[in-house]
């Protein structure tokens, strides 16, 4: 892939960044990025720049953190669903036996359920 050289402003400074994005996606995240910082500016108009991205920057690591676990989450969850047609007793990813076999048994009453010829 090649190489962008892409000019963008952050806080009213130039940067020009060599990356493999393309510039919409660059300038869509310069975008993101004023607005996060204005808006902890516009939340408190008498901080000065420096610590409204600082804020900013905590914001945006406090959702990286959380859509990270949300994300670890719903991998454990498909793999639980991946492996209801193969026994993996060691694996229960964080749910008691009892409990993953009461989920595998409500999906494959939905399944069964869905492949049954409706009375309509």
């Amino acid at each position: 892939m090649a190489r962008n050289r892409i000019e963008i402003s952050l806080l009213r400074q130039s940067f020009s960044v060599l990356c493999d994005e393309s510039p919409e996606y660059m300038h869509e995240l310069e975008a993101s990025v004023n607005e996060r910082i204005g808006a902890v500016k516009r939340q408190y108009p008498t901080m000065n720049i420096t610590r409204c991205t600082l804020l900013a920057m905590l914001n945006l690591e406090d959702e990286l953190c959380k859509l990270k676990d949300e994300y670890k989450a719903l991998e454990e969850k498909a793999a639980l669903l991946r492996g209801l047609n193969r026994p993996a007793p060691s694996q229960n990813y964080g749910v008691s036996d009892q409990r993953a076999a009461e989920i595998r048994e409500q999906i494959e009453k939905r399944m069964r359920a869905e492949k049954e010829p409706s009375g309509v």
